[in-house]
């Protein structure tokens, strides 16, 4: 069996697989999203979703709540109502003692413990048809390696006893571990197995107390040897990812960088995001800026062999105020695909210089500046 089945870079080919799995389920499915949008994709997957569960098929939906503020209610009570499960992640004033600014960023789901999907992808319908300005490129997986999908089926029931308080297990799952507990200490014949396993799944929490995504970027850029692309729609890089960028750069490790030429939630958080450009530059960073649409992937590839794709942006929410969830594969024919997506999209970008980044206006200046204020904030 093949440990990873797709990358999907097109959001339609990623919902017609997804749509396949689910009509095929037996016993369970697991969904997970932070935006379940009511539109047309979102009404018709939530169509499905009933038409399992009324056929005993025990479906569970998570949300965000605040991510899904504006989706009518009555959205998710029409599938409560066809016999789906539905609980909304951190509702505003739940008094579940979780901070009101930390949210679910998640994208997970698991199908009879035999396919799962994860990714940067939401489901709705800017995804599939692009925004005004583009296409909507993203990257989401569909696994069927055994042990990736339990441990994606662990971190979705872990988010579920978050939200309800209480645990109720289907019988046919026997177990949950704690995101980040990979193993029972006990259970050394399954621990064997995992390290042999390309793929590892590294759920991210702002209850850790190590922050996760910070370590694993200043891991892969503290043993590059050649080279390590990132794909993010935002890079606000804490102090430690900015001094393991020099420390690459000093050993002259090509890093690049893509970027959506513009951002797509306020001014504030593009601005940020540019105010890091002049230092990258002047250390070499090459930056690509990608103009076919909006860049919303969250992936980094380095030396052919070693790859991460998930949910988690590098900026500080994602890192240190944001429940996440990547994927990593030592598997070198992964890395291998990967880098070749990350230069195909190369092709949509345009190469930023040092030179043009400073004949940008003062009054650009003084917004990144402005913006730089409040990075830690957003």
């Amino acid at each position: 069996m093949q440990p990873i089945t797709n990358i999907f870079t097109d959001c339609t080919d990623m919902v017609n697989h997804l749509r396949a799995d689910l009509a095929e389920a037996k016993h369970h499915i697991y969904f997970q999203f932070f935006k379940f949008e009511a539109d047309e994709l979102g009404r018709q997957i939530g169509d499905l979703l009933i038409q399992r569960a009324k056929e005993d098929v025990d479906v569970r939906v998570i949300y965000d709540a605040v991510a899904c503020w504006y989706v009518p209610r009555r959205f998710f009570r029409h599938m409560q109502k066809g016999g789906v499960k539905v609980l909304a992640f951190n509702r505003l004033f739940a008094r579940n003692g979780i901070p009101v600014n930390f949210r679910n960023h998640r994208k997970i789901v698991s199908i009879d413990g035999t396919a799962a999907y994860v990714g940067g992808m939401n489901i709705a319908q800017r995804y599939c048809h692009g925004v005004h300005s583009g296409k909507w490129r993203d990257t989401h997986l569909r696994l069927t390696e055994p042990t990736a999908v339990k441990e994606l089926e662990s971190v979705f029931l872990w988010d579920w006893t978050e939200c309800k308080g209480i645990l109720q297990l289907p019988p046919y799952n026997k177990e949950v571990r704690s995101p980040g507990r990979t193993l029972d200490n006990e259970n050394h014949k399954d621990e064997a197995s995992l390290y042999r396993s390309p793929i590892h799944i590294l759920p991210i929490n702002p209850t850790d107390k190590v922050m996760r995504m910070d370590a694993l970027v200043c891991y892969m850029l503290h043993h590059a040897q050649c080279y390590i692309y990132f794909q993010s729609p935002y890079f606000i890089p804490s102090p430690s990812i900015q001094a393991a960028i020099k420390a690459a750069r000093d050993r002259r490790v090509e890093v690049r960088l893509m970027l959506p030429i513009r951002g797509d939630k306020g001014i504030l958080v593009p601005k940020a995001t540019a105010s890091h450009y002049d230092l990258l530059l002047r250390q070499g960073v090459q930056i690509y800026l990608y103009k076919r649409g909006y860049m919303h992937a969250k992936t980094i590839v380095m030396d052919d062999r070693l790859t991460s794709i998930g949910s988690a942006n590098i900026d500080p929410r994602s890192l240190r105020l944001s429940y996440e969830i990547t994927t990593v594969f030592t598997d070198g024919d992964i890395a291998l695909q990967q880098r070749h997506i990350f230069e195909k999209d190369m092709e949509e970008c345009n190469q930023l210089t040092l030179h043009q980044w400073r004949q940008r206006s003062l009054w650009q200046r003084l917004a990144e500046h402005f913006a730089r204020l409040f990075e830690h904030h957003f």
